[in-house]
């Protein structure tokens, strides 16, 4: 056994040195824990809650809510709208966290990748199975990142943004970590058709019945999918959740008693069909 223990670790010297360098995806992990590899810079791709594809979610434990009136997303076209082969500038952004990260794709209606991202400060890129997506490289006291993207080089139709968003509380696990889900639309113009998550859009309803207390909710999955809907505060504080599992493609309503509930004032109700999260702004008091 003596023989062989200076050529074991040598061997563990060299594994070691190659993962510290390695050019993949996990570059160096950071204080969220030896449990798990996690993120700090360039997360792995296919999380972004695009069809298909995971979030951050899989590596980071806690809750998953929509990105709507948390996390800021801006997109320099006119009506946003694109033109075939010209460059416009994403912004994505968040108030406040001590580490936070995001990756984004975009793609079309046949969810196929549509276009290109041009890195800006605190992002780099990464493709996988014909899908590009830009990412954080920057995520410890960074709340805002700028990149550019050029559109397609003919017309694709309606393209649809996905993106997942996590702000971790950088507490030396990956437990209790917020991963926020995004989908924003870039039109054609002029306007060709629907891309499934504005058709998904179009047939969600909210009405709250303020006499009996009394949330409605109208949703129509386009296929099999499993179906959440939240009930969150602007500042991002879950209220409520209803898990509904995997509904099929009929039109379904659900009502919601709110009786219990101590509200007053503006709260988002958002409904996750599968990654898709759909928004409705709703006064409840």
């Amino acid at each position: 056994m003596k023989i062989f223990l200076p050529l074991l670790l040598a061997s563990l010297v060299v594994l070691t040195t190659s993962l510290n360098n390695s050019s993949g995806e996990f570059s160096k992990y950071h204080a969220d824990g030896i449990e798990g590899f996690s993120y700090s810079v360039n997360p792995p791709a296919s999380k972004t809650g695009a069809p298909g594809e995971g979030t951050c979610a899989d590596c980071h434990a806690g809750s998953t809510m929509s990105a709507a009136g948390v996390v800021m997303y801006n997109f320099s076209g006119a009506n946003g709208e694109y033109l075939p082969d010209s460059t416009y500038t994403i912004d994505l952004s968040i108030p406040s966290g001590v580490k936070n990260g995001f990756e984004m794709t975009i793609l079309d209606a046949n969810d196929d990748m549509a276009g290109s991202f041009t890195v800006g400060s605190g992002t780099s890129t990464t493709t996988a199975l014909g899908r590009d997506y830009i990412r954080h490289s920057s995520s410890v006291g960074v709340t805002s990142w700028s990149f550019d993207w050029t559109a397609p080089s003919s017309d694709m139709g309606n393209l649809t943004v996905y993106y997942a968003f996590n702000k971790t509380n950088s507490n030396g696990s990956t437990f209790g970590d917020t991963v926020y889900l995004g989908q924003e639309t870039i039109l054609i113009s002029p306007e060709l058709g629907l891309t499934d998550y504005q058709q998904l859009d179009e047939d969600y309803e909210v009405f709250y019945d303020q006499q009996n207390k009394l949330l409605n909710v109208t949703f129509r999955p386009h296929q099999y999918a499993n179906v959440v809907v939240n009930i969150q505060s602007l500042n991002g504080q879950l209220v409520r959740s209803f898990d509904y599992g995997n509904l099929n493609s009929q039109t379904h309503k659900k009502q919601v008693d709110l009786s219990d509930l101590n509200v007053n004032g503006i709260y988002i109700v958002s409904v996750l069909i599968d990654n898709y999260a759909l928004n409705r702004k709703v006064y409840l008091n």
